[in-house]
C-alpha cells in the first residue's frame, strides 16, 4: 500500500483551548478507494496516460465534463489559523458551493498534466468559528482561549485552481491479442495550488483576514483531492471509453489491482497520513498525552498563580528561561537554584529548556505545569554536539561528560565527527 501525506496550514486545536472546554466537531475524511478487475490476468504493465495515442484528448474530455458540476467543498473543523499566539480564528462548521468554468489542459515534456480551471464566485454562509482573544463569553479567566461560536458570511471572487497531475493506466493483453487498459490513478500525488484574487468577510477584523484565508484554502485543498481522486476519476474512464476497450468491475473473480490513494503535500503544519481510504493524524490531533507538558491540580496552592515544575533529579544538569510568546526573556531559573518549582502568573508562555524551546505552554491558576522531559546521559569522552533531528539546528554542546534534561523529541548526537540519532521520552534517560 502506497502512502502520502497531506499537510494543511491550520493546525488541529484541541477542546482545552475553547472557553470553557466546549466541544468542536472532530476532523474526519474520507477518501473512496478504486479497484479494478484485470481477470485471470496473472500481472498488468502501466504506462502515462498522455503517452497514449489520444492521451490527452482523454484529459481534455475528462476536465470538460467537471464544467457545469457544483461541487461542495467543506471547510476543515478543529482546525486553527493563527496570527500570533492570541489572535487567531478556529473553525466549528462551514461548506460552500462553486462551479468551474474555462478549463485549460497543457501537457508538459515529462508527461505530467496541467488543469487550469476558474471559479467566479464563492459565497460563505453561516460558517461558524471561534476567535482569540475570546469573545463575547467573559467568564473564562484566561482571554487567550478561543471564544464560544458565531456566524460570519463572505465571498471569494475570482478564483483560479491549477493542479498538477501524473495519470497513469494498466494495460494488459487479452483474448486474440486485444488491449485493455484500465485507469489506475496517479503516479505521483496530485499537486493543487489556488489563487484568490478577492476575498472579503463581513464584519471581520482585518488582520485576521490573512488566517481567513488560509482557512478557505484548506478546505478548497481538501476538496479537491477528493474531486480529483475520485469523481475525476471515473471521467477519465468515461472519457477512454471512446478511444479504448476499458476493463470493468463486474467480476468477484480473479486478480485484483488497487488505486491506491495519494493526496498533496502543502509544506506547512497539520499532518496527516492516507493509506488506502483512510486519513489518519500523525501528529497534531492532540489528547492529552500527546502533549509536550503535563498540568495536575496542587490541593493546597492558595492565590491566583500557578506554577512551573523544576523538580529533576540532583545530579542532572538544566537551566530554563521563561519567555513571552513573542519570545521575549522573562526570568531564569537552573540546577543552581535548586527549587522544586517556580511560581507565575497564569498565561501562556516559552519554556528553554537547556535552550530548545517549547511553545505555548499554559500555566494556570491553581496548577502545576510540568514540561515533559528525559535525560541525555552522555559518558563517552571528548566533544559533543546535541542538534535538532534534521542536523540542521545547534541546540549544545560541550567537551566532558555529563547529564543533561532534555524536552521529549528526537535529536541528533554528534561524537567526534559522527551523528547518533536519539529519542528522548518523558522520565526516561538514555546514556551515549
Amino acid at each position: 500500500m502506497r502512502t502520502s501525506r497531506i499537510k494543511f496550514r491550520g493546525i488541529i486545536s484541541s477542546v482545552t483551548e475553547n472557553v470553557n472546554n466546549e466541544i468542536d466537531p472532530l476532523f474526519t475524511g474520507r477518501f473512496t478507494q478504486k479497484m479494478f478487475q484485470f481477470g485471470e490476468i496473472q500481472s498488468a504493465n502501466t504506462m502515462q496516460l498522455t503517452g497514449m495515442t489520444n492521451g490527452v484528448e482523454i484529459m481534455k474530455e475528462a476536465t470538460d465534463k467537471m464544467i457545469g458540476n457544483e461541487y461542495m467543498f467543506t471547510l476543515l473543523s478543529g482546525h486553527k489559523y493563527m496570527v500570533n499566539n492570541c489572535l487567531g480564528l478556529k473553525v466549528s462548521a462551514g461548506e460552500f458551493k462553486l462551479k468551474f468554468k474555462n478549463p485549460i489542459v497543457e501537457v508538459n515534456v515529462n508527461g505530467t498534466v496541467k488543469i487550469r480551471l476558474e471559479v467566479d464566485l464563492i459565497k460563505f454562509n453561516a460558517i461558524k468559528i471561534r476567535i482569540k482573544p475570546r469573545s463575547p463569553d467573559l467568564s473564562d479567566p484566561n482571554p487567550c482561549h478561543f471564544s464560544g461560536k458565531f456566524e460570519i458570511g463572505g465571498e471569494a471572487k475570482n478564483i483560479t485552481m491549477t493542479a498538477y497531475l501524473n495519470p497513469v493506466v494498466a494495460f494488459f493483453q487479452g483474448a486474440g491479442g486485444a488491449t485493455t487498459f484500465c485507469f489506475l490513478g496517479f503516479e505521483d500525488a496530485p499537486k493543487v495550488d489556488w489563487v484568490i484574487n478577492t476575498l472579503n468577510f463581513l464584519d471581520f477584523i482585518n488582520s485576521l483576514d490573512h488566517a481567513a484565508k488560509e482557512m478557505v484554502l484548506d478546505g478548497l485543498d481538501f476538496g479537491m483531492q477528493t474531486i480529483l481522486l475520485d469523481a475525476f476519476i471515473d471521467m477519465v474512464k468515461s472519457a477512454m471509453k471512446k478511444y479504448y476497450e476499458t476493463c470493468e468491475m463486474v467480476s468477484a473473480y480473479g486478480r485484483y489491482y488497487t488505486q491506491n490513494i495519494l493526496a498533496t503535500g502543502i509544506e506547512n503544519n497539520t499532518e496527516y497520513e492516507v493509506a488506502g481510504n483512510e486519513i489518519r493524524n500523525t501528529n497534531l490531533l492532540k489528547k492529552e498525552s500527546d502533549e509536550k507538558w503535563v498540568i495536575t491540580p496542587v490541593e493546597d496552592m492558595k492565590g491566583v498563580l500557578g506554577r512551573l515544575n523544576t523538580n529533576f533529579p540532583v545530579d542532572v544538569e538544566w537551566s530554563i528561561d521563561v519567555r513571552t510568546t513573542e519570545d521575549k526573556f522573562i526570568t531564569n531559573r537552573s540546577s543552581a537554584n535548586k527549587q522544586a518549582y517556580h511560581a507565575l502568573a497564569p498565561g501562556i508562555y516559552y519554556f528553554r529548556l537547556n535552550t530548545i524551546t517549547v511553545h505555548d505552554v499554559p500555566i494556570e491558576k491553581g496548577k502545576e505545569t510540568r514540561i515533559k522531559a528525559g535525560i541525555l546521559s552522555i559518558v563517552s569522552e571528548g566533544r559533543w554536539e546535541i542538534r535538532s533531528e534534521e542536523k540542521q539546528k545547534f541546540h549544545t554542546s560541550g567537551n566532558k561528560p555529563k547529564k543533561i534534561a532534555l524536552p521529549i523529541g528526537n535529536y541528533q548526537l554528534k561524537l567526534g565527527e559522527q551523528f547518533f540519532p536519539i529519542v528522548i521520552r518523558d522520565n526516561k534517560t538514555v546514556e551515549m
